[in-house]
């Protein structure tokens, strides 16, 4: 299975080239990998770049909006309507 001369005489060497053809076909697995990760980082970028133009399309009138909420005073219902700081509890008859 090497793509190296065997020397059968010499059990070094076999060894040897044993290592090395499991050193390549891990090299290839990491490569393929590497590859595969290539591919989705830039599947990753291009979906990166469509939320990035949808926010600058919407940011303003999202800031707008935001801005309006954030100055509405806020109003305390506790003092227009006193029963909600001691809400009555509910009573449920047996039946």
């Amino acid at each position: 299975m090497s793509n190296y001369p065997s020397n059968h005489s010499n059990p070094t060497l076999t060894s040897i080239n044993q290592k090395l053809d499991l050193i390549l076909a891990k090299l290839d697995d990491l490569t393929n990998r590497i590859n595969n990760i290539e591919k989705n980082v830039t599947k990753m970028d291009s979906h990166i770049n469509f939320v990035e133009s949808i926010y600058d399309n919407i940011k303003s009138p999202f800031h707008r909006i935001m801005n309006m909420i954030n100055y509405t005073p806020i109003i305390n219902y506790t003092s227009i309507i006193p029963s909600l700081n001691h809400p009555t509890p509910l009573s449920i008859d047996p039946p």
